[in-house]
């Protein structure tokens, strides 16, 4: 992991929040995790921001190897703490899941010949931003 836990904190400090640092790829560590948030009373927001790149390489250099090791944080970890601190989420009076996506996975910047992204050359993350998107939706309707 490349973060700076001191980042975190320093960024939850003013909106009277706590970090939680998560590695979203390990069962152990999301569940640990769960357990200190129900140990400090509940959870309302869950953002979910874990995300990797995949490096810039081209659709047609990428392997499903590739592919999957930027799904297992961008998809699967979001699967994974959504699961884990549904209870939680559950137990609030207003719970609020925020999951952070990128344009790179909008379908319409995707197809627009004059877009932003027109030129863009890589599969990994845009797919997995793509898939994150549905995931969201699919939950908020669940």
């Amino acid at each position: 992991m490349g973060s700076d836990p001191q980042l975190g904190k320093a960024a939850a400090e003013p909106l009277d929040a706590r970090f939680v640092q998560i590695d979203v790829t390990d069962d152990a560590s999301v569940e640990a995790a769960v357990a200190l948030v129900a140990e400090a009373g509940g959870l309302d927001v869950l953002i979910n921001n874990a995300g990797v790149s995949g490096g810039r390489t081209p659709v047609a250099d990428t392997t499903a190897a590739d592919v999957s090791r930027v799904f297992e944080t961008n998809v699967l970890g979001s699967v994974r703490v959504l699961r884990a601190f549904a209870g939680l989420l559950d137990a609030s009076a207003a719970p609020v899941v925020v999951n952070v996506s990128s344009g790179l996975g909008s379908l319409g910047f995707a197809s627009d010949p004059e877009g932003a992204y027109a030129d863009l050359n890589m599969l990994a993350y845009p797919v997995s931003k793509a898939a994150l998107n549905m995931l969201t939706l699919q939950w908020a309707k669940a």
